[in-house]
């Protein structure tokens, strides 16, 4: 956010004209002309003399106010700008996180009444259960324009060097303003570190490519409520950057 354009931030950042508008180089103008006349003004010459002192004070005063109303103008065109752009970001939230263990991976996972599913199955790895844990991840859109685009990324330890891996999906969505997507993914208790519950990085982008990504972490997979679902909690990890190319996954 753009912090307010105060005249006392401008005389700050302007110090050094100002304070060789305002007194070096009238006193070396001062010193000039004494040395030069010998201190031998009349009384109209002095008077002349600091009218035009202040005279050139006054025109560098009213100079100074001019710079800073026009830097203050700019500075509030660019506020409005901002503010422009900032109304076309992308802003989401996650409604719920949902476990269960589907027996066919992700294919025996059907969609919700009035609530589109987009199927995201981490299994690609090097060994994959019979049975895989699943989560139904269901993102509001918040934004005033429509989600076209969503990532799932995830990182995990694996084997005895617990070396470090990245499995990453995505998919092209259409969530329109305060519309809601499921997203299923599974396989993704064995990924979770020291003990720790599974977390995933959730970007989405809307129309205008501007991206919002999350970190989503699930505190405990295995304990569930009545209705399924999980305790969860969300960080925001950016907001307003420009979509960058994907890869293909």
């Amino acid at each position: 956010m753009m912090k307010q354009y105060s005249f006392g931030e401008f005389l700050k950042k302007h110090w050094y004209i100002i304070l060789s508008l305002a007194l070096v180089i009238p006193s070396l103008f001062v010193g000039g002309v004494w040395w030069k006349s010998a201190f031998c003004f009349k009384r109209s010459d002095w008077i002349a003399f600091f009218g035009s002192i202040l005279s050139y004070l006054g025109t560098v005063l009213v100079s100074l106010v001019a710079v800073y109303q026009s830097g203050k103008a700019t500075h509030l065109s660019e506020m409005v700008y901002e503010l422009s752009e900032q109304d076309r970001y992308t802003l989401f939230a996650v409604e719920s996180v949902e476990s269960s263990t589907p027996t066919n991976c992700c294919n025996d996972v059907v969609a919700r009444p009035n609530v589109p599913l987009s199927k995201m199955p981490f299994c690609e790895v090097d060994s994959t259960p019979e049975k895989c844990q699943g989560f139904r991840i269901r993102v509001l859109n918040c934004g005033k324009y429509p989600i076209t685009y969503a990532k799932i990324k995830t990182t995990y330890s694996i084997g005895r060097n617990q070396m470090k891996e990245t499995l990453e999906r995505d998919c092209n969505s259409v969530i329109p303003s305060n519309g809601e997507q499921d997203y299923f993914i599974c396989n993704y208790p064995y990924f979770a570190s020291c003990g720790l519950g599974p977390e995933f990085e959730i970007t989405c982008k809307n129309i205008f490519d501007y991206c919002m990504t999350i970190k989503l972490s699930i505190d405990n997979w295995s304990k569930q409520n009545a209705t399924g679902t999980v305790e969860y909690s969300c960080e925001v990890l950016k907001v307003g950057e420009k979509h960058k190319e994907r890869d293909n996954s």
